[in-house]
Parts: C-alpha cells; structure tokens; sequence
C-alpha cells in the first residue's frame, strides 16, 4: 500500500466492517512495509468503536460464513495494524502522518464529520488516493468529487482535487431492491412513505410495491397520519 487512503464512503457500520475484514485478510497474506492505519469516526459518526465491540461480545448472531471464522481461530474485526481513535486529537493526528497509513472514516457522502478534515488535508497531494465505498447522492461532496470536479469547497477552503480517486461500489452494508420489496410485502404497510434516495431511483422503486398507498414527500410536505 504506497499510497495513504482517506477512505471517504464507508458511510454505515456494516460497511466499514466488511472493508476491515477485506483489509484483514490482504494485510495477512501481504504485510505492508509500514503498518496499516484505520480511523474509524466513534463519536460523532456511528460509535464505530462501541459497534465492534458489540459485535464480538454476540456470536449468536453471525451467519454461517462469519461463524467458520471464528471457528477457524480468525476474527475477521481483527485487522493487524488497526487503531481505532476514539479522541478527535487522535483524528487530528492522522493528518501528520505522510504515507503507509489507509484512513477509515464518515460520513461517507463528506457532508460532515472528521472526514471531510481527512479530505482537506489529502485530497490535493498526489500521492494519495481517495476511495469511495458505495453510494453518493447528488449534490453531496463525495458525488462531485467522484463526478470528476477539479476543485471542491471544503470547511470553507477551496482545495484541488490531485488524490488518485477510486470508488468500490460491493460494500454496501443496505438492503437491495428485493430484499426491501420482501420485507415490504411482509409488513403489508397500508401507506408507504418514501423519503431516503434519488427521486427517479424511489419512483421506479415505488412501482414494484403493491397493495400499499405510496407517498414520495416534498421537501416540507406535511402530513396527518
């Protein structure tokens, strides 16, 4: 890993949990020179700490593959290298580190948290690279980034996008269409409001439901339920 990855779409728990499985297993087959740094926002976004936690104390709930680990004697939340900064001076301290680090942190569409600090210091040195994980809506940061844009607004300074981007669009930690169409039909809601996506993305979507009245709100809409 030569270059240091601020890596800004790992938006959900579940998301950074599998990068951080993903990373375990390469870093064991092939230990960098330095050692691999993640930062994980625990605070502010998603008490990534407290969430690992967590899931190591309730094995009950792992499915069939996770459990075959553990079986095995590798904890795939075990990552050699892995720091999580629970402090925001810890966060700030990253951003002193020059290379052989891959940072870890959210929001994952760099509307807020430490993250968008992270950005602002690396996304104009070409030696590093940003990687997205997953979805970024329009308008948000990460979009215009991945969209191309040569310079971005960030924490109100103008900062030129030089950082080798990448986007990895298989960590998702959501449901897809049809599992939410599965679960829709098993809650056999009477209304259904939808309010988290694009808006062509919630019509098509709104399509396949049935048996249910279908709301797509706008902004300040109001409604008597």
């Amino acid at each position: 890993m030569a270059r240091r990855h601020p890596a800004g779409r790992s938006a959900a728990c579940g998301e950074r949990a599998c990068l951080v499985d993903e990373l375990g297993a390469e870093l064991a087959a092939d230990p960098p020179g330095k050692p691999a740094l993640a930062a994980p926002l625990c605070k502010q976004d998603g008490e990534l700490c407290g969430y690992f936690e967590i899931f190591g104390n309730h094995p009950e709930c792992y499915d069939a593959q996770t459990a075959e680990l553990f079986r095995k004697g590798r904890d795939p939340l075990d990552m050699p290298g892995l720091h999580m900064t629970r402090e925001t001076s810890e966060s700030i301290a990253l951003n002193k580190i020059t290379s052989g680090a891959v940072i870890m942190a959210g929001s994952g569409m760099c509307t807020g948290g430490r993250v968008r600090h992270h950005l602002r210091h690396n996304i104009g040195r070409p030696e590093c690279s940003v990687i997205f994980v997953g979805f970024a809506a329009k308008g948000t940061l990460a979009r215009q980034i991945i969209d191309g844009a040569s310079e971005v607004r960030i924490l109100g300074e103008q900062c030129k996008v030089r950082a080798h981007l990448h986007t990895i669009n298989g960590f998702s930690a959501h449901a897809d269409r049809d599992e939410l169409l599965r679960w829709h039909a098993q809650a056999a809601p009477q209304r259904t409001f939808l309010v988290h996506g694009e808006e062509d993305t919630m019509s098509q979507f709104a399509s396949g439901l049935a048996d249910t009245r279908v709301e797509l709100p706008a902004l300040h809409q109001s409604f008597d339920l």
